[in-house]
């Protein structure tokens, strides 16, 4: 009997089961590496004269294979797998331990869910004040009121162009083909409508927030940085986005800059935001950031509204400046 490996992160540790895949990986297999063909390639394992022999998986081989006497033996027979923590779940609900993925417009959490249609297992999302989870086929999104949300799931995220899936991406389905689906997510009809960007570049129609010192433009620029989601600014001139965070300015290579945006300000002050601020960001403990932006030193520059800190900041020579009154950016 060969057997499949899958992996889950739990409590900072990794749980370690086997379950049975008869040449196909089971949906929440671990992906170990990838053939000539960009197929992924999983951990598996056989009994063979005797020994207990880890090996490799590829589906479209229908197979295991495990190196054994200076030979690559293949099994046709049973395998099995290391899977993740998926609970079931109805109607909304989502268990002790589920990890969000994201947030919608009203900033409820978004989890990751999965469930069974036309004869796949299909990665999805489940926000609680929907009362059920959603799937997407044929171009279509179907409600589900009984699947599963992943517990203990993925805790980095990282920029995918395809069509090379990450190594350590996370399993979370599979067609009706048994073709492997991973867990991914995208910004779509976020109220700050980003553009992804790298190196100073910003797209062509980025909203210009402000000038610095030279005159130069500066964008509005976010990205995530110890949890939080955070505003900040873009001056294409220095490769870089920069957020104020933590008394510092932190300087990312790799951001979101917002496009398609009406540029309407109003003045504010002390951490208040009008009702109809752009929500443009968030901390780790899920509070809502907003976009703003100072004068200062014969600049424009723009930030993040913390209201909790009864404050607008912005990021400037290398540190991160607070102030009581500045102008908020408004949603279309």
């Amino acid at each position: 009997m060969n057997k499949v490996l899958a992996a889950a992160t739990v409590m900072g540790g990794v749980v370690i089961s086997w379950k049975k895949a008869n040449g196909n990986a089971p949906a929440d297999s671990l992906v170990a590496g990838h053939n000539v063909d960009d197929e992924p390639i999983y951990i598996a394992r056989e009994e063979y004269e005797g020994d207990l022999v880890p090996g490799k998986l590829v589906s479209i081989h229908k197979a295991a294979f495990i190196p054994w006497g200076g030979k690559e033996i293949t099994q046709l027979r049973e395998s099995k797998a290391v899977v993740m923590p998926w609970v079931p779940a109805k109607n909304g609900e989502v268990p002790q331990g589920a990890d969000y993925a994201g947030f919608n417009k009203a900033g409820e959490r978004i989890y990751i869910a999965r469930a069974e249609h036309q004869g796949a297992l299909i990665p999805g999302k489940v926000i609680t004040s929907n009362g059920c989870a959603f799937v997407s086929w044929g171009g279509l999104a179907f409600q589900k009121q009984e699947y599963e949300v992943l517990v203990d799931g993925p805790k980095n995220w990282v920029s995918y162009k395809g069509p090379k899936i990450p190594l350590k991406a996370f399993p979370g389905g599979k067609t009706e083909n048994h073709e492997v689906l991973f867990i991914g997510r995208v910004t779509y009809k976020d109220e700050t409508t980003p553009g992804k960007a790298s190196n100073g570049d910003a797209p062509a129609n980025s909203l210009v927030a402000g000038y610095d010192v030279t005159g130069e433009p500066i964008y509005v620029a976010r990205a995530e940085h110890e949890g939080d989601l955070v505003p900040g600014k873009l001056v294409s001139s220095h490769k870089g986005a920069f957020l104020p965070w933590g008394g510092m300015e932190i300087s990312k290579k790799e951001y979101e800059v917002l496009i398609k945006s009406n540029n309407q300000w109003v003045a504010d002050r002390g951490g208040n935001v009008p009702a109809n601020a752009l929500k443009a960001g968030r901390t780790k403990s899920g509070e809502t950031l907003y976009i703003g932006r100072v004068h200062y030193l014969k600049s424009i520059t723009p930030g993040k509204v913390h209201p909790s800190h009864v404050a607008c900041y912005i990021s400037f020579d290398g540190k991160e400046l607070n102030f009581s009154d500045y102008e908020v950016l408004l949603e279309n």
